[in-house]
């Protein structure tokens, strides 16, 4: 996680490549990107629960968010849903018009 000020009121994109080496046919991969806003109002949140990653190829993956002119901080990761592996790589984070 890290501060959100220099990014409030922007728009951001969050990429990486992922992959999964699975176990079992349930497992998954997910990217997922939130926004904190204070006083524990909801700010922005998708983890690809819509889009996961299944695959053994490199897939890209995207998520794409207008920071909130009161966010506080982004927080982002990749979680492994079961007990396959996965792997990624080439992770950006970028303000985009």
């Amino acid at each position: 996680s890290f501060s959100a000020k220099a990014y409030r009121g922007k728009r951001v994109r969050l990429r990486a490549w992922l992959r999964l080496e699975a176990a079992d046919p349930a497992d998954r991969a997910q990217m997922w990107l939130g926004v904190d806003r204070p006083k524990d109002q909801k700010g922005f949140f998708d983890n690809m629960s819509d889009r996961p990653v299944r695959s053994p190829e490199w897939t890209h993956c995207e998520i794409v968010t207008r920071v909130e002119h009161d966010a506080t901080f982004l927080k982002f990761g990749v979680m492994s849903i079961g007990k396959g592996k996965v792997w990624v790589d080439d992770v950006s984070f970028e303000t985009i018009r």
